[in-house]
């Protein structure tokens, strides 16, 4: 065999063992993960989950024995965010293997914009993964899985959209909005003060109502029934985390509207400074009925909780019928 025959004969095995190699061993593909590993089925058996940046910012979030779930240790979670958060883990699939050219690149996205989330359970860590951004066309988010051969694209069938933004790490955007949950026979006391208006003021305790000089008054019990049966699925509008702490501080200066605190037979307490807010861009109701220019808002306040660092909004609608005077609580004389 001359030299241009072998040469010849070497680039047809060449090219042969390329076909062989890229179409049907496929190095690159991923098709191998079966996409039900990209899910974890048992969420019932996670008890924390902790998520990170490479820019420091993280959060924990951490099951408790009665079922509630902490942020950072410190307040309950949203109970609607955190089951979101959940079936996402649950329910996310592989839409299709990161194509060999984009491999690079989507490594680089997760380098630098993506979550590492940790998923554990009586603290053995079940599982890690990074979750970056969303595809050009807006279906699917890059994924990455620690220890694996390469990233992923993942989606939720049925669902169109990206699933980064379920995996947020700001603490005040965890925070549960539910701040009275409780029925009338789980309250041991409330204290409502009005620093501007005293006569207003009162306490129960025991179901009894006193002036905030423990003198006890003559209640009516139809009312004081109905008004203990109001700290029930009461949830603030949105946590203020977009303002300054000077803006904050200078709200705090001012005197409260109202003070309140809920003490329950189990021992918890939660206050709340209620603090009037001034008409606003965002102000819906601009006139009094008799068409006179408000200066405070008449459907919002600004609620101070547990003495938190962050300030919240709430709605009358949903906590004017706390606000009320003891004379409107008492038996009226016949």
């Amino acid at each position: 065999m001359n030299k241009k025959n072998l040469l010849i004969l070497s680039g047809l095995l060449i090219s042969l063992l390329l076909i062989y190699f890229l179409l049907i061993k496929k190095p690159w593909s991923t098709n191998k993960i079966n996409s039900s590993e990209v899910s974890f089925e048992k969420i019932e058996t996670i008890d924390k989950i902790f998520m990170a940046d490479k820019y420091g910012a993280k959060v924990l979030l951490e099951k408790q024995a009665d079922g509630k779930w902490l942020v950072n240790g410190k307040v309950e979670a949203d109970e609607q965010k955190l089951k979101l958060l959940l079936s996402t883990i649950h329910d996310m699939k592989m839409q299709r293997p990161v194509d060999g050219p984009l491999h690079n690149t989507v490594i680089g996205d997760l380098a630098s914009r993506g979550i590492k989330t940790e998923i554990y359970s009586n603290n053995d860590l079940l599982k890690t993964f990074y979750i970056g951004s969303e595809t050009p066309d807006k279906t699917g988010t890059y994924y990455y899985e620690e220890n694996a051969a390469a990233p992923l694209i993942v989606h939720i069938p049925g669902f169109v959209g990206f699933l980064t933004p379920r995996f947020f790490l700001d603490e005040v955007k965890w925070q549960s909005k539910l701040i009275f949950n409780s029925e009338a026979n789980e309250i041991a006391s409330v204290r409502v003060e009005y620093p501007s208006k005293p006569d207003k003021s009162f306490l129960i305790k025991s179901g009894k109502l006193f002036d905030l000089n423990q003198k006890e008054l003559v209640a009516n019990p139809q009312i004081m029934k109905i008004y203990l049966s109001s700290f029930k699925g009461l949830f603030v509008e949105g946590y203020l985390d977009y303002i300054t702490k000077e803006q904050t501080d200078s709200i705090l200066k001012m005197q409260p509207f109202c003070k309140l605190e809920l003490e329950l037979t189990n021992g918890t307490k939660t206050t709340m400074d209620v603090f009037e807010k001034k008409i606003g861009k965002k102000t819906m109701q601009l006139y009094s009925e008799n068409n006179e220019a408000l200066e405070i808002d008449p459907e919002k306040f600004f609620a101070w909780i547990n003495h938190k660092p962050q300030l919240a909004s709430i709605q009358v609608f949903s906590f004017g019928k706390l606000f009320v005077g003891r004379q409107q609580l008492q038996a009226q004389p016949e």
